[in-house]
């Protein structure tokens, strides 16, 4: 943001002169100084880091004010080509995003930056969660940039999808907003048909006075979702059930999955009521014009209450959740002649509290050299989730009596970034233009999960421990990058990134069986190259190689939510040492991951 007092009266005239035409000359004659009010002019400067040697797409708060009805900060990629966020519906905490050739499973192969803050959530490499949007407010946005693969030696392997940028603004005076949302929807697929209501409300506020600035935000949605997810029935072998054994029910949908295979859709589940709280505070002190501080601090809460709704009917009207083993009329369900099983959904609810603390010092006058400290803390200081164990015949999930809890609470991370531009020709017009940098992340996973005493799923006390994770990775990084403009037209960029990363403390319980696993240290170089042609004001002709190399997430190493076993053998703490051998033990993690490797040009 750029600051100009204008009072001189050439200025003044000029001014003038350009808004009344035909006045000039009689504003020329005046003998009286005319002195203007401060004028602020914000200029639109891009996040981008100079030279980037990819392609890139940018949008700015008035393009996003005109074309986006969005309620959160990841509303402003919605245009932008080549990106998708998974928002399935308003609220969802799983909005992940979809870069160039990954999609929304990937998460840990994109990106996301707020003036230089990571807010992607690199512990695990999937859906869920994404980004933490909720540290930006819509209100704040001056702009968004997007930089398409891993050809800059600036940013880690995780940049091989992508990079966001997100540059928000500092006022440089008073200034308020506020929102009122209310949104409804009519959802109708198998057998929902219902309407799904929300409201949202936020408010911004910020100053500026003397070389302080300040923005609070608040933000708090109550919305509840449509389904997000179906169960279907499994058919019974062999012949059909004994009498007393199963119950003729109704009410299920026929049709097909992805592999052309019928399926019975019997419930719609994920019916999610979430009502989250989200603050945000920065605080910024400018040492000279050149050099800012600037502290953030984020808090979000959230509740999370995942309902289902089955679909399935007896003759007497009753809803159907279920079916369980042994001999009951609830074994089987028989739908148009065929008897199925029935897994009965699981409701769940999550209680979510996360602190996010961020430090920037930044300087660059614009000449010989520039610099950046970027440090931040990010802590899931509370995260519980019940859940349900579902229920058979018509008592429905919501009344079970079992379930179980999981504690993911001091999961989180902490990363440093110092970065550095040397210009030796004194300034932006130099012909080489070296950045270089240091990185330094830790990333922890902790998570228990136990059983429910008797009860109620909702409320009982923690029981007998399921299962647990634990486990940490760290990554040290060195990178220099170099732009040169060796003749007018023509520019090289050359670079590369050192890294080494480091998996230590991996453990995981499940079945009465603990499992630690080695330490692990690897390195990698990553070299980046790129040469462009501008042919013309509207043309460049740009070539470009880049290497990006992505480490296991700490979450793909070591978190697991049990252990699976074919044919009922359970594993030995060898065999679980030594997955994915032998075959009849499936875990959800690999400790024994490699990094990913992606070339790219």
């Amino acid at each position: 943001m750029d600051k100009h007092i204008f009072g001189v009266k050439a200025i003044a005239l000029a001014v003038a002169a350009a808004f009344l035409p035909g006045q000039g000359a009689l504003a020329a004659d005046q003998s009286e100084d005319k002195h203007l009010g401060e004028m602020v002019v914000k200029s639109d400067k891009s996040a981008l880091p100079a030279n980037v040697p990819a392609s890139t797409e940018s949008v700015t708060a008035k393009q996003i004010a005109e074309s986006v009805n969005s309620v959160s900060s990841s509303g402003a990629l919605m245009y932008l080509p080549s990106v998708h966020v998974r928002e399935r519906f308003i609220g969802d905490v799983n909005g992940g995003l979809a870069m160039r050739m990954y999609g929304v499973n990937s998460s840990a192969q994109t990106i996301v930056y707020a003036d230089g803050l990571l807010l992607s959530n690199f512990l695990t490499n999937s859906c869920c969660p994404g980004p933490r949007w909720g540290l930006v407010s819509q209100h704040s946005i001056d702009r968004v940039d997007v930089i398409y693969g891993p050809f800059s030696a600036l940013y880690p392997g995780n940049s091989v999808g992508g990079v966001v940028l997100m540059s928000t603004h500092m006022p440089s005076k008073f200034e308020a907003h506020a929102q009122l949302d209310v949104f409804t929807q009519n959802f109708k697929l198998y057998g929902t048909d219902d309407n799904f209501n929300g409201q949202h409300a936020a408010a911004t506020l910020g100053n500026k006075i003397g070389d302080w600035s300040f923005w609070l935000s608040v933000d708090r949605l109550d919305n509840r979702s449509h389904p997000t997810d179906f169960s279907s029935a499994t058919a019974k072998s062999g012949g059909p059930a004994v009498a007393g054994q199963y119950t003729v029910v109704n009410g299920a949908v026929f049709d097909r999955d992805i592999a052309n295979n019928q399926r019975v859709i019997t419930a719609a589940t994920s019916i999610d009521h979430t009502v989250k709280d989200d603050a945000t505070i920065k605080v910024a002190y400018d040492f000279t014009p050149s050099v800012r501080a600037t502290y953030t601090f984020n808090i979000w809460q959230n509740t999370s209450d995942k309902t289902v709704d089955s679909y399935l009917r007896d003759a007497a009207g009753n809803t159907i959740y279920g079916t369980k083993s042994g001999v009951n009329p609830y074994r089987y369900v028989r739908i148009n002649g065929q008897d199925y099983t029935v897994t009965a959904p699981s409701a769940s609810y999550t209680e979510s509290e996360y602190l996010m603390h961020g430090l920037s010092l930044k300087s660059d006058s614009g000449g010989t050299w520039a610099w950046e400290l970027v440090a931040s803390y990010f802590n899931q200081n509370k995260d519980v989730v019940r859940a349900s164990s579902g229920n058979y015949g018509t008592t429905p999930s919501s009344a079970a009596t079992a379930g179980s809890i999981t504690f993911g609470d001091g999961t989180g991370w902490h990363n440093v970034d110092l970065r550095g531009i040397w210009r030796p020709d004194g300034g932006i017009s130099s012909e080489h233009q070296v950045s270089f940098g240091f990185h330094s992340d830790t990333y922890t996973t902790k998570s228990d999960k136990y059983d429910l005493a008797a009860g109620s799923w909702q409320s009982s006390a923690p029981a007998t421990l399921n299962a647990n994770s634990r486990g940490e990775t760290s990554t040290n990084a060195l990178y220099i990058q170099d732009a040169w403009q060796f003749s007018p037209k023509w520019k090289l960029v050359m670079g590369g990134r050192q890294e080494y990363w480091e998996a230590s403390k991996g453990s995981n319980y499940a079945n009465g069986t603990n499992v630690t696993y080695q330490d692990k240290r690897v390195s990698a170089f990553s070299p980046k190259a790129s040469l462009s042609y501008q042919a013309s004001d509207d043309w460049m002709l740009r070539g470009s190689y880049g290497r990006g190399v992505r480490f296991p997430t700490v979450g793909e190493l070591f978190k697991n939510v049990g252990i699976k076993t074919v044919g009922g053998a359970t594993p030995t703490p060898a065999e679980i040492a030594a997955f994915p051998a032998p075959y009849n033990v499936a875990l959800t993690n690999n400790p024994n991951l490699k990094p990913e490797t992606a070339d790219s040009s």
